[in-house]
């Protein structure tokens, strides 16, 4: 019999190993050329500037809206901007769909940014255990719905959960408290019988130990024993992949 009836999982770091980088040059021209064929005109480098000032702007918004620390912005908001604000704006003749358009790029930006993505090797066996055993599993991630539900997909996964909260639908989180209450509220679960599971001790620890959910770490950036120790989690079980979580929990 296992410990819990509820298992509330991170994603990248957790389940999936993901690699981006969206800061070379070749990706922003790539993302530049992709506006332009709207119409939209940006040098690469002006693109990218454009893009954080957007974040920020949208993630500032966010957090005078709902007063709360951590806060998610939806990006499909900002790809959106990006056209509506291009320096050119006058000078385009005609307009999208701007909905199907920024959903388009977010994919696009997504793909293009993406060096690697796969399910850990332990991910597939673990969450097909823990559904033979009839209990719950959920996925509370700090992520974009606009790209994240498809790569949940592309990984094999999305079957697995009873349900998927992604911060970007909600407009927080983790660590904020409320974000975890949302899954607990919805699916009228006990926190006594939830666990936690995450490789980031700032959000997904720190989000179980504010509600005073158990949770278990997974150490996938190999740290080492005493900086376990500095960033306070050594009361926190640690494993260093997911494949050892069986272990831990029956």
């Amino acid at each position: 019999m296992l410990a819990y009836k509820n298992y509330i999982f991170d994603l990248y770091g957790t389940l999936v190993y993901i690699e981006t980088d969206e800061e070379s040059l070749d990706f922003w021209k790539a993302i530049a050329e992709l506006y332009g064929s709207m119409g939209a005109i940006y040098e690469a480098n002006d693109l990218k500037k454009t893009y954080l000032q957007l974040v920020a702007d949208e993630e500032s918004r966010q957090s005078e809206a709902c007063q709360l620390s951590h806060v998610e912005i939806d990006l499909l908001q900002v790809f959106k901007r990006l056209y509506i604000e291009c320096p050119n704006r006058d000078s385009i003749s005609w307009d999208p769909d701007l909905e199907t358009a920024s959903r388009l790029m977010a994919t696009a930006f997504r793909i293009q940014s993406r060096k690697a993505l796969r399910a850990y090797d332990g991910t597939l066996p673990v969450l097909a255990y823990l559904k033979s055993q009839g209990v719950k599993i959920f996925l509370l991630s700090n992520a974009q719905s606009a790209f994240t539900l498809q790569e949940i997909k592309q990984t094999g996964l999305y079957d697995y959960f009873d349900k998927i909260y992604i911060s970007s639908d909600y407009g927080i989180k983790k660590p904020q408290a409320q974000f975890l209450e949302q899954v607990l509220k919805d699916n009228q679960l006990e926190i006594k019988d939830s666990l936690m599971i995450g490789n980031d001790f700032t959000t997904d620890i720190a989000i179980a130990d504010h509600l005073g959910m158990a949770s278990l770490f997974i150490n996938s950036f190999g740290y080492d024993d005493k900086d376990l120790e500095e960033k306070n989690i050594s009361k926190v079980p640690v494993i260093d992949e997911i494949g050892d979580m069986i272990g831990r929990i029956k």
